[in-house]
């Protein structure tokens, strides 16, 4: 097959691979491989062993810790046909798109995270910076920060999905009692804060809470513990057959931060593909992934979250129902051809634009570390500021910032530990709880 642009690649650069969104380009990047694009993956951090043995196995160019290698960077981004730019707030990422001026380069951004909130957030430089920004949900496309990539032109969709066809004949196992299982991030900054409540607020005794991922899921156990409701709940840590946890579900307990940085939201798909009925909160990503009464529930607000469990339990033809046709209907939504259709035609319109220089936008040398912290936070910036002059947090602090990933002041103060000012504010906050 005739390879296009010369032969000259699509360079791939992401902050690391692996986990989910590395799940999603490795799914992709196979598929394509014998099509009339090559494509090479450079990652500014590492590439995880799984990464490294996929991209071996299907002949995938990669190369990683470009970060220590600028120059080699540089030279990859001016021979490529063009550059997609795998966003999310990564302090590596954002030291290299603020770095200075880019060679001539084709550019398409697709970030990976709603940026509704810091420390996540999309911000108007974020947007201007590509040749097209690609959102993976449509929550994000509603976004004050994307209306002047809108009105440009320039703001697409790219709904990002690592495909089904691995579940396949998945269907919940005959087990013991109801069980709700929540499957992911463990951490305040993805869960609700109250998920604990909201689980118990469905009124049902019986009922167990299976939780099973990382990496605050000990101080998740702590605290049930602590509340005395530790029987209740399952806390197994990270699990290595997520297949085999979720035919254990009746129900996909999902109830996530308002605020959080999610848009595809892999276990929900897979969840639907395995025939476990989610319930979410209204309002977020997930409502984009969940068809509300077809393939699950979406309660409109927290208080609502506990009655829509208990409406599951109490009623099995319902649950039943909304089994089937998750898993029915997973296939045409979330399928890897569909996906793969829509990323290759957004690659034909991203090259039919010149290749140009570009600079972050209002930059002209590069930042230190606490300001390229600032700027990555948006709006949010002013509460660091303030944080760092009076000696103390201004205001309540969202527990998302208090990550030690993630994008948060713990992030750049761990990549970045000669900058004194993102010490001290780390310092400042690292006195809140954390999950």
């Amino acid at each position: 097959m005739r390879r296009e642009d010369g032969g000259k690649p699509v360079l791939h650069v992401v902050a690391h691979l692996g986990g989910g969104v590395g799940r999603v380009l490795l799914n992709y990047l196979e598929a394509v491989r014998h099509g009339p694009r090559r494509h090479r993956l450079m990652c500014l951090d590492y590439a995880n062993e799984e990464a490294r043995a996929r991209c071996a196995a299907a002949s995938i160019p990669l190369a990683d810790r470009l970060s220590e290698r600028p120059e080699e960077l540089a030279g990859a981004l001016a021979e490529a046909a063009a550059a997609v730019v795998h966003w999310w707030n990564h302090p590596l990422m954002f030291k290299w798109l603020t770095g200075g001026r880019w060679p001539a380069a084709r550019v398409l951004m697709w970030s990976h995270v709603s940026g509704r909130a810091a420390p996540q957030p999309i911000t108007e430089a974020l947007a201007a910076f590509p040749d097209l920004f690609a959102a993976a949900s449509p929550v994000s496309l509603k976004l004050p920060a994307l209306a002047e990539a809108a009105a440009r032109n320039r703001a697409r969709l790219l709904f990002s999905t690592a495909g089904v066809g691995h579940l396949a004949g998945a269907a919940p196992k005959a087990h013991h009692g109801f069980r709700v299982g929540y499957l992911g991030t463990v951490d305040y900054a993805k869960m609700h804060p109250d998920f604990i409540d909201l689980c118990l607020s469905a009124g049902l005794p019986e009922a167990v809470f299976a939780v099973a991922g990382g990496p605050e899921h000990e101080a998740l156990r702590r605290e049930t513990e602590r509340r005395g409701v530790a029987r209740r709940f399952e806390i197994l840590g990270p699990v290595d057959d997520p297949q085999t946890f979720l035919s254990t579900l009746d129900v996909f307990g999902y109830p996530l931060n308002p605020d959080h940085y999610g848009t595809g939201e892999q276990v929900l798909i897979e969840a639907q593909a395995a025939g476990v009925p989610p319930v979410v909160l209204a309002g977020g990503a997930e409502e984009y992934v969940v068809e509300h009464g077809a393939t699950g529930l979406a309660a409109p607000l927290a208080a609502d979250y506990g009655p829509c469990l208990k409406q599951l339990h109490d009623e099995p033809e319902m649950r039943l129902k909304l089994s089937r046709q998750a898993a029915a209907r997973a296939g045409e939504r979330f399928g890897l051809e569909a996906f793969i259709e829509k990323f290759e035609a957004l690659l034909a319109e991203l090259m039919a634009f010149p290749k140009a220089a570009r600079r972050w936008p209002g930059l002209s040398a590069p930042p230190r570390p606490w300001e390229m912290f600032l700027l990555s936070q948006g709006r949010a910036a002013p509460f660091f500021e303030r944080t760092l002059a009076e000696g103390r947090p201004p205001g309540p602090v969202p527990p998302a910032w208090l990550s030690r990933s993630r994008g948060t002041v713990f992030h750049y103060a761990d990549f970045f530990p000669e900058d004194e000012r993102l010490r001290k504010c780390a310092g400042l906050l690292d006195g809140n709880t954390i999950l």
